[in-house]
């Protein structure tokens, strides 16, 4: 085992948090180093801002990650806005809302049947294609959806180290309806 010197303010600090009897300068040590360790995590998640967001409520999306989704309970397709939105219209027509009426609900450029040109992505279920969006769109998008169809939406995401992010290295749930 190594040796090392440490300050007479340190060793004070080591013997003030000891145990008599029991602890050994390695044993202080470590359980010093575990309690720092679960203080930067305890840190860590308060950062972890949870919100619930409605309608015209929403934060700007740009610049995000997303760490994980459900749409009507259960996992997205795929971790990014379009797929989640794909998912989205399929959920409302699976719980018998009219494609028509989907359709026209959504602030898209819409084609019935399936196309894949110009962007455009297919949903079988839905009978018609959108042509693909930037994210605060989407995020428009799902809250119409939801709201109206009472689909469950809840996405957590990252906001990226970027000064035009919302908020930053900041973490947060999207909860709707």
């Amino acid at each position: 085992m190594p040796t090392i010197n440490v300050s007479d303010f340190a060793l004070n600090y080591l013997k003030h948090h000891a145990e008599p009897l029991v602890d050994t300068t390695v044993s202080v040590l470590d359980r010093i180093l575990s309690e720092h360790e679960s203080l930067k995590a305890s840190k860590q998640s308060a950062t972890t801002l949870e919100m619930r967001f409605g309608g015209k409520e929403l934060p700007s999306v740009k610049f995000t990650t997303i760490l994980s989704a459900k749409v009507a309970g259960k996992p997205a397709s795929q971790r990014y806005w379009n797929n989640i939105l794909e998912d989205m219209i399929a959920a409302c027509v699976a719980r018998g809302a009219e494609p028509s009426d989907v359709q026209s609900l959504l602030q898209a450029n819409v084609m019935q049947g399936n196309h894949a040109e110009n962007g455009y992505r297919y949903v079988p279920t839905a009978g018609f294609s959108f042509q693909g969006l930037e994210a605060n769109r989407i995020c428009r998008n799902l809250a119409a959806l939801a709201e109206r169809y009472q689909v469950p939406l809840d996405i957590e995401l990252r906001w990226q180290d970027d000064d035009k992010a919302a908020f930053p290295n900041q973490t947060a749930r999207i909860i709707l309806p």
